[in-house]
């Protein structure tokens, strides 16, 4: 079944869709490899008042353990401490970065998800990562991208548990942590995110097919890591690279730091507006970086008239983000690193509309792209 597919591009267009018409553009299309994998729950799968409800639950739990807040600030700075012991202790000789990066971002996670707390060398932490990069990488495996197109494919169990292997990786990484806290839950004193969603289970378990349940908390969490872990570790690597190859600009951020911290602490959280240019410098690298160079795709909830075009109900729209950050309407210098694009003429930092290094708008999925997907495939269900 073929499907009609609409590309956004420029920040102009991005903007009209994604802003000013933004309950038109909220649902999600429906991906036959995800919502199969996920049972329903994934990220791109959810619809409507579950995942508002889910994401209502998650956001207040998450800011109980300090998302937002000093606590979170307390967690990163500690965390950054054992970072920078590692890097000490490879003794000024040549190293890859990437293991100690992605290893100090999945502790803060952790911490927060499952109260963990890893050395760098342990193997669950390995394993953890390595759970997450599998994750990933199955996302756009050509596996994947097969089946979402000719979804009838499911069917065959061979192909079904291939398109399934890389994600299940993940999945079963948290599936024995929230076995081990079901095992040692007590109610009167949660530990994390994921008690915090047994206590709610609880609460709810007498509702009919009720939004907080095993399977959200699975997905919830797996996604939590994937979504967290990755792409912070590859923007701290990128920024790495980046800031080797402009010396100067590091040396400037570094001399701010310097002046406002004194160089007898480190930065925080509350130092930021004495921080203009290491924070222009941070957000141009995401804008350089250009981490997610399409947002995940939306669908339309009913027929829409934009820029002289009418886009149809239920059809898939993918917003380019990458000609929103290298829009030359925009941007002085769209292709350079330049920091100046957020610094105004007195060198304070400015803010940028066109700054959309993941997305805008709401998203939810349409139940009647979902309802014809499953049309065609003969209303498969995964057993």
């Amino acid at each position: 079944m073929s499907e009609p597919v609409i590309v956004l591009c420029g920040y102009e267009t991005v903007k009209e869709a994604l802003i000013n018409h933004a309950e038109q553009f909220s649902a999600r299309p429906y991906i036959p490899v995800l919502h199969l994998s996920t049972k329903g729950y994934g990220e791109m799968s959810i619809h409507g008042p579950r995942w508002r409800s889910l994401r209502r639950f998650t956001m207040t739990s998450l800011r109980n353990f300090g998302m937002g807040k000093k606590a979170m600030e307390t967690r990163v700075l500690a965390e950054s401490k054992y970072l920078i012991q590692a890097v000490s202790d490879t003794g000024g000789k040549p190293f890859n970065p990437t293991m100690l990066l992605s290893s100090s971002v999945g502790n803060i996670i952790s911490s927060v998800l499952f109260a963990e707390h890893f050395d760098y060398q342990d193997e669950q932490l390995q394993e953890l990562l390595s759970s997450i990069a599998r994750h990933i990488r199955g996302f756009n495996s050509p596996i994947n991208m097969i089946c979402n197109i000719v979804p009838v494919l499911l069917k065959i169990p061979s192909i079904r548990k291939k398109a399934f292997k890389e994600s299940m990786y993940l999945q079963t990484f948290v599936t024995k942590y929230v076995k081990h806290h079901k095992e040692t839950f007590n109610p009167e004193s949660p530990r994390d995110l994921i008690d915090y969603y047994l206590l709610k289970i609880k609460e709810v378990e007498h509702e009919m097919d009720p939004d907080i349940c095993d399977t959200s908390l699975l997905m919830m969490i797996a996604g939590l890591l994937a979504a967290g872990t990755e792409t912070t570790a590859s923007t701290l690597k990128f920024s790495l690279v980046l800031l080797a190859h402009y010396t100067e600009v590091q040396a400037k951020v570094q001399q701010e730091i310097d002046e406002v911290t004194k160089s007898l602490r480190l930065p925080e959280i509350m130092d930021k507006p004495q921080l203009p240019y290491t924070n222009a410098v941070i957000h141009e690298i995401q804008r350089v970086f250009d981490l997610a160079p399409v947002a995940f795709f939306h669908a339309t909830t009913e027929d829409v008239k934009i820029r002289g075009y009418t886009i149809p109900k239920g059809t898939t729209v993918i917003p380019f983000l990458s000609s929103v950050l290298r829009d030359p309407s925009q941007w002085d210098t769209p292709e350079e690193f330049n920091p100046g694009h957020f610094l105004d003429e007195d060198g304070q930092f400015r803010p940028r509309l066109a700054f959309l290094p993941f997305s805008a708008g709401k998203s939810w999925r349409c139940n009647d792209v979902k309802r014809r997907w499953e049309e065609n495939l003969g209303c498969f269900q995964q057993k």
